[in-house]
């Protein structure tokens, strides 16, 4: 392996990640402290990233030689078997409001990033509108506590709770398992049970005291408008 064959395995590698909706230009550009032009010039093969940029970027991603060259020999596991190693998608953590209505997450609204493991954004379903592809897949928000209050013992209090924006169907993801919702609600970001009635979204939380509400839809408001999308991992101790 020679620099520039380590170079084009990098630039495949975040091109997979831009591909599987866990990374975005203007997201790795932040962690490496470029600009996306940049970025996106070398992922067009226009321009070359300087090895303290190659650098970086393997620090962001938790990148190793081991997952650019997976045909490699991995280390050997103690029952003698080759021990694969464990890749991480990086996804930004936000301002709420910004979750709820940014459809490209720009580099100075990045709070921080969370580590997700590779393969659990990778095995994620989508289902939304064309439209909704245009979106920034994952985020990540810090949970208010009047939110997890409601929602308890399914979102904990300060939770750091991860969304899934190219899911916001109002048909449950596992059947017979709750669904969280993201929702746009009077310009908040809220975390409901969500399920469709009619010509009305039913928002429930987990609190019994709690009067459901009864959202109103209209050709110019559908549901895809007020669902922001799935809550899929909360994270507690980051």
């Amino acid at each position: 392996m020679n620099f520039s064959q380590l170079h084009e395995r990098v630039r495949i590698e975040v091109l997979r990640r831009i591909d599987n909706g866990s990374l975005n230009a203007t997201l790795l550009a932040h962690q490496i402290d470029c600009s996306p032009a940049h970025i996106s010039n070398f992922l067009r093969r226009r321009r070359r990233l300087s090895i303290e940029a190659l650098d970086k970027v393997l620090l962001a991603q938790s990148l190793s030689i081991t997952d650019l060259y997976p045909e490699g020999r991995y280390p050997q596991s103690p029952g003698g078997r080759p021990a694969a190693a464990l890749a991480f998608d990086s996804v930004p953590l936000i301002d709420p409001l910004i979750a709820a209505s940014s459809i490209h997450i720009s580099s100075g609204s990045i709070i921080d990033v969370v580590k997700v493991p590779s393969q659990v954004l990778g095995s994620l379903r989508d289902k939304c509108s064309a439209e909704r592809r245009r979106w920034d897949r994952f985020v990540a928000v810090q949970i208010w506590e009047e939110e997890a209050a409601l929602m308890e013992p399914l979102l904990p209090r300060n939770a750091i709770v991860l969304i899934d924006r190219h899911y916001n169907s109002t048909f449950a993801y596992l059947p017979g398992r709750p669904t969280i919702y993201a929702v746009r609600i009077a310009n908040r970001l809220r975390f409901r049970l969500v399920a469709l009635l009619d010509r009305h979204l039913v928002m429930r939380t987990r609190n019994p005291e709690y009067v459901p509400e009864l959202l109103a839809l209209t050709n110019e408001r559908t549901s895809a408008d007020i669902i922001v999308g799935r809550v899929f991992r909360t994270i507690v101790d980051r």
